[in-house]
């Protein structure tokens, strides 16, 4: 039986790409930086433009990949997009940057294509997407020891817009728990908070920590942890995506 087929756009050093080889994808992904894409355990890799890979698709019906295997149109089940965050960060919200806006891009490349599709970014992009649905690391019990015996839970909001009804696992609470960290490389740099407290911005010291905290077993830079997505919540897109898959072929 065929594996389903994700494209994987801007696909960096593998977060998302982990979560859905979990969810039984076969993955074929696509970043414009070789350096981070060569992190990436996908079988199939592009160094290439997101948006053109989207328009070869429309016009020729397939892509070329690095390795000299290609994909057809017809054969992906799912478009997973991630485009650069930046201009949505703390800091950059609301305001005139020279950082690219490409969710609107993504959505309608994408939407010519007539495919399930999911569109990924951080909380301050809210306005931007449609209907997004909220994950965060508490749905998924992710959570790990610090350095001195402290065990910290994720909480890592990131928004998910898709083309068919995506539901989270269950809702976002931090309750019961004491000590929460996320990682985010900014923070890290100026702020005692998220050097010291153990609060929403903090940030642990070790890349060890942030790994397991993430859920990420594959070599990953420092930036590569502070953009991935965690290999879980692309999971779980992933296997929604294909119960959905399974209820339109019925």
């Amino acid at each position: 039986m065929n594996r389903p087929k994700a494209l994987d756009l801007f696909a960096c050093e593998g977060g998302a790409t982990v979560g859905y080889q979990r969810a039984g994808y076969d993955v074929y992904a696509v970043d414009m930086d070789h350096s981070r894409l060569k992190r990436n355990p996908a079988e199939h890799k592009l160094v290439g433009d997101a948006l053109k890979v989207l328009d070869d698709l429309y016009v020729m019906g397939r892509v070329f990949f690095d390795d000299g295997s290609s994909l057809e149109l017809t054969d992906i089940d799912l478009i997973h997009m991630s485009p650069p965050c930046q201009a949505f960060t703390r800091g950059n919200a609301g305001r005139e940057t020279s950082w690219p806006k490409l969710i609107e891009p993504c959505r309608e490349k994408a939407a010519m294509l007539d495919l399930p599709y999911v569109i990924e970014n951080v909380k301050d992009a809210g306005p931007e997407m449609v209907d997004p649905v909220g994950l965060c690391g508490c749905m998924f019990g992710l959570s790990t020891i610090d350095t001195d015996g402290v065990r910290i839970h994720l909480q890592r909001l990131r928004l998910f817009e898709t083309n068919w009804n995506l539901q989270p696992p269950r809702p976002c609470d931090h309750s019961t728990h004491e000590w929460v960290a996320g990682a985010y490389g900014g923070a890290r740099r100026d702020k005692y908070e998220a050097k010291y407290v153990r609060k929403g911005g903090y940030v642990p010291r070790e890349k060890a920590v942030v790994k397991r905290l993430l859920g990420i077993e594959h070599d990953v830079t420092w930036n590569g942890a502070f953009e991935c997505i965690p290999p879980a919540y692309a999971e779980w897109v992933g296997l929604n995506a294909r119960v959905q898959l399974i209820k339109e072929a019925a």
